[in-house]
């Protein structure tokens, strides 16, 4: 704690955090450092910094970020934290793992410790020294985990029907260009390299193996990276999943 007002009054130290994906990246985190400003002057906190990780997936430990683990090693400071308080617009910011952000409530439960660094999530109204408060963290992360599970399952869903029907998604794959409407057209030199690695598979040899040639006979990847093997495994899926759709 600090004193920082003129009339001598003893303002709580914040510093807000934000982490974005690619996705949502491009607004997030002014929109997100405006909010924790206005909440720091509605509770008379004083704002120190405010920190944010930039394409950063959820499912990335806090400690494995590269400006989250200031966050993380601020929860577990057991001496002179230099801030009281982490404000954060929604408990996924920080995590959204079930596991970790488990954990990372019990680390932030008081427990009798001496000035403990507290959490502010404004959109989940968290308040973990009450028992009611740490129920419906708890709750949210799991919330957090499930929303997440739910939109990769939604978008791999798009994505296979997609192949299916021969529509471009993302990047074109191997084997096929964009036809500029929307539409994927056959690659002749890519279908030829497809061809023959259907062929070595249907003489049983395995992926990796089919990678080292093509690497060894100088064959380029769509991009024009090097053959793995879970490349190969990946480029045949999808052409078999194509091919069957187009036939």
């Amino acid at each position: 704690m600090r004193v920082s007002t003129d009339s001598g009054e003893i303002c709580p130290r914040a510093v807000g955090y934000t982490r974005v994906s690619t996705e949502d990246q491009r607004n997030r985190p002014e929109d997100d450092r405006a909010r924790v400003t206005a909440a720091c002057v509605a509770y008379g906190y004083d704002l120190v910094e405010f920190i944010q990780d930039i394409d950063v997936s959820g499912k990335t430990a806090l400690a494995d970020r590269e400006q989250g683990r200031r966050i993380n090693d601020l929860i577990d400071a057991k001496h002179n934290p230099w801030a009281d308080v982490i404000i954060v617009t929604n408990l996924d910011r920080l995590t959204r793992e079930s596991e970790d952000g488990m954990t990372l409530i019990r680390r932030m439960i008081p427990n009798g410790r001496r000035n403990p660094v507290r959490l502010l999530s404004l959109d989940d109204h968290i308040d973990l020294t009450t028992a009611m408060g740490r129920f419906f963290a708890r709750l949210r992360v799991l919330l957090g985990e499930f929303e997440r599970e739910l939109i990769g399952e939604r978008t791999g869903n798009t994505l296979k029907h997609k192949r299916r029907t021969g529509q471009v998604y993302a990047r074109e794959p191997y084997g096929w260009d964009h036809d500029g409407d929307g539409h994927l057209v056959e690659n002749e030199a890519e279908q030829r390299v497809l061809t023959q690695m259907r062929a070595w598979r249907a003489e049983g040899i395995n992926d990796n193996a089919i990678a080292t040639r093509l690497n060894d006979q100088g064959v380029l990847g769509k991009r024009g990276g090097r053959w793995q093997a879970n490349t190969v495994y990946r480029i045949l899926k999808n052409a078999d999943e194509i091919g069957a759709a187009s036939g």
